[in-house]
């Protein structure tokens, strides 16, 4: 027996829904979510991170699971096409264990400690491409099921809203029709 969440129905604008799960189809049974750091690595000496679009997913007091964990999750973003997905895990002293971390500046640690809210035994997940939806979606579901955070009991439904007409593909370098066709566009229709 499932049950229906208390709040079964939620309306989320759609730029949120893509910024926060990375889906216009996001599963809200799973309580982690993706923030956009693109601001902290602007001036970067770290070439994967200059000039794109950086997400991250912060998951709560995982810092002890083992490397081979870590190792299957990395596997897991190549298997879908990623170059590599970087981490690091928050120590003792707000210190960062992690490849990523010779590439920061203090400040740029302040600035993702504020930003994720990261305490000791955190885990910060960084997803860069031009457009990192689809992986972020992806990384999100991903670590959701390995971390079996997903609800599996309940239903939780939503309603995405101000859906885009069109959108640019960067496969096609031209903008495509890309409206769900059971919901208006946001403007809404003249008489």
């Amino acid at each position: 027996n499932r049950e229906v969440s208390p709040k079964p129905f939620r309306r989320i604008p759609f730029k949120e829904a893509m910024l926060k799960y990375g889906t216009d189809k996001p599963d809200l049974r799973n309580p982690l979510e993706i923030i956009d750091i693109s601001n902290v690595f602007t001036d970067s000496d770290f070439k994967p991170f200059r000039g794109v679009c950086v997400r991250g997913i912060k998951v709560d007091d995982i810092g002890d699971k083992s490397n081979s964990w870590f190792n299957e999750l990395v596997d897991y973003a190549s298997s879908i096409g990623m170059p590599g997905i970087g981490y690091f895990k928050v120590e003792e002293g707000m210190k960062f264990n992690g490849p990523i971390d010779k590439f920061l500046t203090d400040e740029m640690r302040k600035s993702l400690i504020d930003a994720a809210n990261l305490k000791v035994g955190d885990v910060i997940f960084f997803i860069a491409d031009k457009n990192p939806y689809k992986f972020a979606s992806l990384i999100r579901t991903e670590l959701g099921r390995k971390l079996e955070l997903i609800d599996t009991d309940r239903f939780a439904f939503c309603f995405v809203t101000d859906f885009p007409m069109y959108e640019y593909d960067e496969d096609l370098e031209q903008y495509v029709f890309t409206h769900n066709p059971f919901s208006m566009p946001q403007g809404g229709m003249d008489s």
